[in-house]
């Protein structure tokens, strides 16, 4: 999804919406294994990319759905 747009989101629900951009990491970088360019398309893993927005979003997902403590 282009910045602009994803900002767009951000403004509508600053509260919800963090964007994070990774500089020269392709889409698809959350997939690993995933290697390709075609038609000036292209999708490439990137552990680091991967890893971080792994961790934010269980980190979003903790804030939000406060999970409770098994009793």
């Amino acid at each position: 999804m282009p910045s602009a747009r994803c900002e767009a989101f951000k403004k509508n629900s600053p509260s919800m919406v963090i964007n994070v951009l990774y500089p020269g990491v392709h889409h698809g970088f959350d997939k690993e294994g995933v290697n390709w360019t075609s038609g000036g398309r292209s999708m490439q893993w990137n552990k680091d990319a991967a890893e971080d927005a792994r961790a934010r979003v269980l980190a979003f997902l903790v804030k939000v759905l406060k999970p409770q403590a098994a009793n």
